[in-house]
């Protein structure tokens, strides 16, 4: 994302989820501020999938397959669901009870851009329903940021680093050649069914490593990860499971 050449207010580029994605100023936003919702999570009611970052992993893996998308660089993302639906959120727009909520959707409506020369904006999603002239949270008071507003843009730099630094993980899984295609069928009733083509590393090529670069994953934390995602896949079972029972529950109504 970039603002270079963008009227005030705006920002180029597009960011998943984020409807219309506008950069932050008192000047567009000086009256604005975050008020919370009766459904915060229907935003990603049709989320398949959304990117997460390698410290998420361990919470992650819990949950939902962690599978790694993308031609140039493969970026982990957790599977929420399939055919363009999110099994974890339900009718009334909140995540079901007791699953961890991925930091990606978390720190909805707000994000950075890269504005150039390593600088960093603030980026506000305007379509949000979040989003309010009468907030409870204002994001400006005085003429600078609110106070309130203050620890929840450290979360998201916070998150931010942290997707940093697992392009640097990928970049290393890609290096070492880890990641090979599979695919997830569903086995019913005698018949198979094609479900996703995905990334994932694989596991003999993992073994066949040598010891100095086996060692060097083990030592900064990025085994941890891999081993995180490779037991993660079994989840596919779990993912089949919630598209049956919404199958069923739309055939009922």
């Amino acid at each position: 994302m970039s603002d270079q050449g963008a009227p005030a207010g705006d920002v180029e580029g597009k960011r998943f989820l984020y409807e219309t994605p506008e950069l932050l100023t008192i000047e567009a936003h000086g009256n604005l501020g975050l008020s919370p919702v009766a459904a915060p999570y229907a935003f990603a009611a049709k989320a398949q999938a959304v990117p997460i970052a390698m410290s998420e992993f361990r919470s992650v893996q819990r949950h939902y397959p962690i599978i790694f998308a993308g031609n140039e660089l493969p970026s982990p993302l957790a599977v929420l669901g399939v055919e363009g639906e999110n099994y974890f959120v339900d009718e009334a727009g909140q995540w079901r009870a007791g699953v961890y909520i991925p930091a990606y959707l978390r720190i909805h409506p707000l994000a950075l851009a890269n504005t150039g020369d390593d600088r960093f904006a603030v980026v506000i999603d305007r379509a949000s329903a979040v989003i309010s002239d009468s907030p409870e949270i204002p994001f400006f008071e005085k003429g600078e940021l609110s106070e309130a507003m203050k620890p929840r843009l450290d979360f998201v730099q916070s998150f931010d680093a942290e997707i940093q630094r697992t392009k640097a993980f990928c970049e290393r899984l890609k290096a070492l050649d880890l990641i090979a295609s599979q695919q997830v069928a569903w086995n019913q009733n005698e018949a198979s069914e094609d479900i996703a083509r995905y990334g994932a590393v694989n596991p003999e090529k993992l073994s066949a490593l040598s010891a100095e670069d086996f060692t060097s994953l083990r030592n900064d934390g990025s085994l941890a990860a891999i081993f995180a995602h490779v037991f993660s896949l079994d989840l596919w079972n779990d993912i089949m499971r919630r598209r049956e029972a919404r199958r069923q529950a739309q055939s009922a109504s």
